[in-house]
């Protein structure tokens, strides 16, 4: 596997897919993921018909975990990224809930699961990566395990995003043939997307605050919820 790595990594294309993901590049892709995100959850409360809408936001939910895996590869202090994850699932529960109406943990508590796993590992506490992965699978919560697999696939991959593409092509196939949701097969496009980011000849200058994600989640699920009860739906 590593020397097919170099191999690509010799051909310009895959050279071009290697380069490192610049912070005003990460920007972008985070406030296209929360545009796509607000746009699928718009479709998800208001226009349940129009399957649009939730393709589009297909984009969003691979951006977001993707930019975990950098997040906790980047990190000098992993407790304290455990912590601000944990601190914002929390705060993220019941606007969550107000939106979707049943208990299932919002992807916050997801990606807190999937960075548990990926603090385990750094540990080497190899044998206490079956508790993520066990509650995450069992306990329901939005995306679940699959959530917590496309983390570690792109934290393990990281510095190979041609098999980042596969590893999450493949395990999205395969979630959205057992689980029934064909429409989850879009969000293969975010991954290319990505690839695309970093393939960009040149760098820019594009800042957001580091919580903006954080505060954004929670936010955006009250303002839907509180526009749905101004027009009257139920």
């Amino acid at each position: 596997m590593e020397k097919l790595a170099l191999k690509l990594k010799s051909i310009p294309f895959f050279s071009a897919c290697s380069k490192d993901l610049t912070k005003s590049k990460s920007n972008l892709l985070k406030l296209i993921a929360c545009i796509t995100m607000f746009i699928d959850h718009t479709g998800f409360l208001y226009f349940p018909q129009n399957p649009l809408l939730r393709i589009i936001g297909r984009i969003a939910f691979p951006i977001f975990a993707y930019q975990v895996a950098v997040g906790f590869w980047h990190t000098s202090d992993h407790k304290r990224y455990l912590k601000r994850l944990l601190i914002f699932a929390i705060i993220s529960q019941y606007p969550f809930y107000l939106m979707t109406g049943d208990g299932e943990l919002n992807v916050i508590a997801t990606f807190f699961f999937a960075a548990l796993c990926l603090y385990f590992f750094k540990k080497s506490w190899y044998i206490l990566t079956i508790i993520p992965l066990g509650i995450s699978y069992f306990v329901p919560m939005d995306y679940g395990i699959y959530g917590v697999l496309a983390v570690l696939i792109f934290y393990f991959l990281y510095e190979k995003p041609i098999l980042q593409l596969v590893g999450f092509s493949i395990l999205t196939v395969i979630a959205s043939y057992l689980i029934g949701w064909q429409l989850q097969v879009y969000s293969i496009l975010s991954v290319v997307l990505i690839l695309f980011a970093r393939m960009l000849p040149v760098d820019f200058e594009f800042r957001l605050n580091k919580y903006f994600f954080y505060w954004f989640y929670p936010a955006h699920m009250l303002f839907l919820v509180f526009i749905g009860k101004l027009l009257g739906y139920s």
